[in-house]
């Protein structure tokens, strides 16, 4: 609920054009991004390792995580940066 919030007051405030590779906020993504990745890395790979779990019910979103986290990167720089947002809060959400 507070990260629909507080994407919603994102949206409202934010410029509405695409970033560039000088904006702080694009390092600041590219960090928290790869601290992301890690992170479902990891977790993914523990997952892998339990037996009783299907694939199918943990590899499908931790998959989704991994796309639309990477992805977020080159969206703040070709669409609108609240997109690129989107995407980090989509693949962050809890698993």
């Amino acid at each position: 609920m507070v990260k629909m919030v507080t994407f919603a007051f994102g949206y409202f405030y934010s410029a509405h054009e695409p970033g560039t590779a000088k904006d702080a906020d694009f390092w600041f993504l590219i960090q928290g991004c790869t601290t992301q990745l890690f992170s479902l890395v990891v977790a993914g790979l523990i997952l892998r390792q339990e037996k009783r779990a299907s694939k199918l019910i943990w590899g499908t979103p931790t998959g989704i995580a991994l796309i639309s986290t990477i992805l977020a990167i080159p969206l703040y720089l070709m669409v609108p940066t609240e997109w690129s947002a989107f995407l980090v809060m989509v693949g962050a959400r809890k698993r």
